[in-house]
C-alpha cells in the first residue's frame, strides 16, 4: 500500500481508535457467511504487560488533526504479542503469524519495535520489523522498515516526520534503502489553520534529475467552520503542470458534528454515497452504502454495516449485510462478521491483569471449538483457583492448582454450548478474568 493512500484514509474515513481502558482487547474473530451461518475464518489474541492495554472504538473522527501524542503514533495497539491464526475446513485453529512489540523501559507506552514472525518447522521465523525513533521530547521522528534475510536485518524503507510548533505533522518523507544510504522517494506535506486542522495536503515525488520535489497530487479540504467539520474534499492530480480535479467528496454533518452523509464524485459524476447513524457516544451504529444506478438514475442500496457496543462504547460485533433488490437486507457469501473480546466484564467485578500478580495471561484460540489453551506466567509462584463461568456469572467448572511460576493447560470445551464465557484466576492476591467464546 502506498503511503498516500494510507494517509488519505486516515484523513477522510471513520477510523478505529485505540486507547488505555480497564477492559483490554484480548481477541477478535473474523467470520464469513456460508449458506446459513457465519463461519470463523481467522482469529487473533493479544497479551500485555507493564500495565498496558488496548481497546477499540469506532468514532466520528473521519477528519482528525495529524497532531502527535508525546509518545508518537506508534502505539496503536499496546500489546506485547499479537498472535494470529486461521481455521481449516474442520474448524481447527492453526497459528499463522504473530507480532511482538518491545517498549522503552523508562516509558512503558513508547514503542521501540514491532517484529512480524511466521511459524516454521523449528518454531518462529522472523520476517520483518519496524523500528521507531524519537527525539528528546518523545516525539516520533522516524520509522524504519526492515526485512530478515539470510540471518540479517536489511533496511527496506524509512519514514521521517517533521512538526510545526503546535506539534502537527508538517511532512512525512518516504525513503528507500539503496544498499548504502537512504534515497528520497515520495513526500506528503500538510498545511493547517489556526485550529490545527488540515486545510490542504500535497503528495510529492523526488525527481532524481533535478534533485527536487515535484508536486503530483493535491487534497483540498473545504469547511464552513474552520475545518472543525469538513464539507468537501477535492482530490487533484498534476497534469501538464496544471492541477486537474479527479474526485470530489461531499459531506453532511448533524448538530453533533457527526458525518451522517457522504457523496463521492468522479469526473463530476456521482458514483456512490454513504448514510451513517450514530449513538449518543458518537459511535457509528449503522452505515448504508449506495451506488449510482445509471439505468434508474438513482442511488440504490448495496451494503449495510452494523456495529454493536458494550456499556463502555467498545464494539463487540461488526456485521455486514447485502441488499437483495426486493426491499430486504440479507446475508450472502460476501458478508462477514467481526467479534471483539475483552479482558474484563464489569458485571463480574473482576480485576484487570495489570492489578494482579500475573505477569502474562494468554487464552487461545478465540473462539474455541474443541479445546481452549490457557498460558500464564506469575511474578511470584502462587497457588490459585481457575473457574469457568457463563455470562450470568454461574460457575460451570472449577479446579485448584498448586504454586507455580508458569502454567499451561489445555481445557476441553466440547461440552460447552456455543456462546460467550469467562475464565477467572483467583487467589489471595489476584482476581483476574478473561472472556472467551465457543463455536461449534
Amino acid at each position: 500500500m502506498k503511503l498516500k493512500y494510507f494517509l488519505l484514509s486516515a484523513l477522510l474515513f471513520p477510523t478505529l481508535s485505540h486507547a488505555q481502558s480497564p477492559a483490554a482487547l484480548i481477541g477478535l474473530t473474523h467470520s464469513n457467511y456460508s449458506g446459513s451461518t457465519f463461519v470463523p475464518v481467522d482469529s487473533s489474541w493479544l497479551s500485555y504487560s507493564g500495565g498496558r492495554a488496548s481497546d477499540v472504538k469506532t468514532t466520528k473522527e473521519f477528519y482528525p488533526s495529524l497532531q502527535m501524542t508525546p509518545t508518537g503514533d506508534a502505539g496503536t495497539f499496546n500489546y506485547d504479542v499479537w498472535a494470529m491464526g486461521t481455521y481449516d475446513t474442520a474448524q481447527a485453529w492453526n497459528m499463522t503469524a504473530q507480532h511482538t512489540q518491545v517498549f522503552d523501559s523508562a516509558n512503558s507506552n513508547m514503542l521501540l519495535s514491532n517484529t512480524y514472525s511466521a511459524p516454521d518447522s523449528s518454531g518462529w521465523m522472523d520476517v520483518s520489523r519496524v523500528n521507531y525513533e524519537y527525539d528528546s521530547m518523545g516525539s516520533l521522528t522516524a520509522q524504519v522498515m526492515q526485512s530478515y534475510i539470510a540471518s540479517n536485518w536489511e533496511n527496506v524503507t524509512r519514514l521521517e516526520y517533521t512538526y510545526d510548533p503546535a506539534h502537527n505533522i508538517t511532512s512525512i518523507t518516504n525513503m528507500v534503502w539503496n544498499g548504502s544510504t537512504w534515497d528520497n522517494n515520495s513526500r506528503n506535506v500538510y498545511y493547517y489553520n489556526f485550529l490545527n486542522k488540515v486545510t490542504s495536503s500535497l503528495v510529492q515525488a523526488w525527481n532524481i534529475g533535478t534533485m527536487q520535489w515535484d508536486n503530483t497530487e493535491h487534497y483540498i479540504y473545504y469547511s464552513h467552520d474552520n475545518n472543525v467539520t469538513v464539507d468537501s474534499v477535492y482530490y487533484q492530480e498534476m497534469v501538464a503542470m496544471n492541477w486537474v480535479t479527479i474526485t470530489k467528496d461531499m459531506y453532511a454533518n448533524d448538530g453533533n458534528n457527526d458525518a451522517i452523509a457522504h457523496w463521492h464524485y468522479s469526473g463530476g459524476i456521482l458514483m456512490w454515497a454513504d448514510s451513517t447513524v450514530y449513538d449518543g457516544m458518537h459511535n457509528m451504529t449503522s452505515q448504508t452504502h449506495m451506488v449510482w444506478d445509471t439505468t434508474s438514475m438513482m442511488l440504490v442500496n448495496t451494503k449495510q454495516y452494523n456495529w454493536a457496543y458494550n456499556a463502555a462504547g467498545q464494539p463487540v460485533t461488526y456485521l455486514s449485510a447485502s441488499w437483495d433488490n426486493s426491499g430486504l437486507w440479507i446475508y450472502n457469501n460476501t458478508d462477514m462478521m467481526t467479534a471483539y473480546y475483552y479482558s474484563v466484564d464489569t458485571n463480574l467485578h473482576v480485576a484487570a491483569i495489570a492489578n494482579s500478580n500475573i505477569a502474562d495471561m494468554q487464552l487461545y484460540p478465540v473462539p474455541a471449538q474443541n479445546v481452549l489453551n490457557l498460558n500464564m506466567t506469575w511474578n511470584q509462584p502462587e497457588a490459585f483457583t481457575v473457574t469457568i463461568l457463563d455470562v450470568q456469572g454461574r460457575v460451570l467448572r472449577q479446579w485448584a492448582e498448586p504454586a507455580t511460576a508458569s502454567y499451561t493447560k489445555t481445557i476441553p470445551v466440547m461440552d460447552l454450548a456455543s456462546g460467550n464465557y469467562f475464565i477467572s484466576v483467583k487467589n489471595s492476591t489476584t482476581n483476574a478474568a478473561r472472556q472467551f467464546s465457543v463455536v461449534h
